[in-house]
Order: structure tokens, then C-alpha cells, then sequence
């Protein structure tokens, strides 16, 4: 298999199912976006969306005023990108962003000051000669008084009390931090902390620190996931279920699995669940930790 561009979402979705990156990204077919409409746990907008809006928000947003959009702001922004948002919603995005602004990673980027902080910051590398190019954007990219990178990934995702949060960056978006954090190492930095920040959970931000020193280990560990992509091609996964099937174009008719496993719960949710006892944090990094709770301006 011949790879000569990648990025954060491809090289994810590459390794979570082959088959269904075949179906949307070479034969262009568009995800079944009624299934996720008439799923029963579907409430307002699609998750997708209301990523997209809160992103749409938080892009504009200055951290030093602490002045967070008002449901005004929610609607003309919903507007801007052809939404219908309900009130309700409009009300829960901006008391949801409100609250992140006043917790640490939202202080942290106001501390940097507005000189050193970059949104929206594109980048992108090869690992080697003929390797292919790896490219993506960091939602905050910001420099701190020691020296340091804070890269700031925003979390929109609805995620309640009980999910382990540590546990869920490891295996949703643990491809992500490596390549955030190499983009940060290879553009000269002495050290980075990815932070990925749940909205949800603002005072439980999940921090991972890496050194300078550590970009070699780093590019290794890319690289066998690239080879590992190429290798699995465009295969089927072997963990179907119901987060990475349900809005699939091929689920109902050309993926070899049955709707038993693909509308099924992630198994790997109940192993975790079941290897902690219900409660610790499984899988966290070396480097990663997760945030306390401190109080409002600490």
C-alpha cells in the first residue's frame, strides 16, 4: 500500500478499520449520517457538529478577558456554518465554554500572553526520504515563560463522570499526541506538553510531557504505526462496534462482519473495565497524568 500524504485523521482511521477508509476516502462514498440521526442515544446535534461549532467558537476566543460567547454568539456562529442549533443548546455551548475558560489549560494560554500564542497552527513533516508527508493543525499552539511548548487540543466530546479520561486519550487519540508532539520537538523546541482538554471535564485535562531528547524514541514509535497501516492495508477491522460502525456506508450491505458485532459496545470498554476493578486509570503514558482540580484562578 502506497502512502504519500497522512494526517492525524487518516493514519487513525486507517488503523481502526482499512475498509471503511477504503469505502469514504478512495471510493468517495459519504457516511450514513441517518443511522447516527435515528440511533436512541442521539440527542441534538450530531456529535460532529457540535464539534465543528465549538470549534468554530473557541477559535476567536480570548482567553486573557475571560469573556466567553454569549448564546448570541452560538446562534450567528451555528448561522455561519448552516446549522439549526435549539436554544437549549445554544445556552449548554456557551455555559460549557464559560466554565472551561476559567479552569488551568484556558489560564495557562492566557499567561503566555497573546504574543505567543498561535491558533489554528498548521504543520507538517517526513519522517524520511520517500517516507510520506504528515501534516495536521494544532488548535492552540502556545510558548510559556520557561521555554516550553503548551500544545492545547480541545475535547468536545460528551463524556461522563465515569470515563476514565487517561484511558480514553491513550486509545482514541494517542496517534494524535505523538504526532502533535513531534510537529513541537522537530521545529526546535526543548520541550512540549500536549494537553488534551475535555469540555466536559475542564478541571481533568490530560497532560503529556516529552524532551527534546525523546524525539528519536518518538519517530520510531510514528513509524511503526505508518508501517503498520501499510501492512494492514485496507483490511477490516478486527474490533467492530457500535462508535466506529454505525454511520460506516458499507455496514449494512459490503462489510463483511454482522450487524451483531457492529452495532455491539466496544469490548475493549468492559476489559479496561473489568482489569481496574472500575476505577483506575489504565494505559496512561509514561508521561501523562491527569490534571487536578484546582480552584477557580489557582
Amino acid at each position: 500500500m502506497t502512502l504519500s500524504t497522512l494526517s492525524y485523521t487518516s493514519l487513525s482511521e486507517l488503523e481502526r478499520c482499512g475498509y471503511r477508509y477504503y469505502l469514504e476516502r478512495v471510493l468517495g462514498l459519504g457516511e450514513d449520517r441517518s443511522a447516527a440521526r435515528a440511533d436512541p442515544q442521539h440527542r441534538g446535534l450530531e456529535a460532529r457538529s457540535r464539534g465543528t461549532l465549538i470549534h468554530r467558537l473557541l477559535e476567536t476566543l480570548d482567553f486573557a478577558r475571560i469573556s466567553p460567547p454569549s448564546s448570541q454568539d452560538v446562534a450567528k456562529a451555528a448561522r455561519e456554518l448552516g446549522m439549526r442549533v435549539s436554544s437549549s443548546e445554544r445556552e449548554e455551548i456557551s455555559a460549557l465554554i464559560g466554565a472551561a475558560m476559567v479552569a488551568e489549560p484556558g489560564l495557562r494560554v492566557a499567561r503566555a500572553g497573546a504574543g505567543m500564542v498561535r491558533r489554528e497552527h498548521p504543520f507538517a513533516f517526513s519522517l524520511a526520504a520517500g517516507e510520506p508527508l504528515i501534516s495536521g493543525v494544532i488548535d492552540v499552539l502556545a510558548r510559556e515563560r520557561d521555554g516550553g511548548m503548551l500544545v492545547l487540543d480541545y475535547k468536545s466530546d460528551r463524556v461522563g463522570p465515569d470515563v476514565d479520561l487517561g484511558e480514553l486519550v491513550e486509545r482514541e487519540y494517542g496517534v494524535q499526541r505523538l504526532l502533535y508532539a513531534l510537529a513541537v520537538l522537530r521545529d526546535g523546541a526543548p520541550a512540549v506538553e500536549v494537553v488534551h482538554w475535555f469540555l466536559e471535564r475542564p478541571r481533568e485535562a490530560v497532560l503529556a510531557r516529552f524532551q527534546a531528547a525523546e524525539r528519536g524514541a518518538l519517530e520510531r514509535r510514528l513509524s511503526a504505526h505508518v508501517d503498520g497501516a501499510r501492512a494492514n492495508g485496507f483490511s477490516v477491522s478486527a474490533n467492530p462496534h457500535r462508535g466506529l460502525c454505525l454511520t460506516c456506508p458499507g455496514r449494512a450491505g459490503l462489510c463483511s462482519w454482522e450487524q451483531e458485532q457492529t452495532l455491539r459496545e466496544d469490548p475493549r470498554l468492559d476489559r479496561a473495565h473489568e482489569d481496574t476493578g472500575g476505577g483506575a486509570a489504565v494505559g496512561e503514558p509514561r508521561h501523562s497524568q491527569r490534571h487536578p482540580r484546582p480552584g477557580l484562578g489557582s
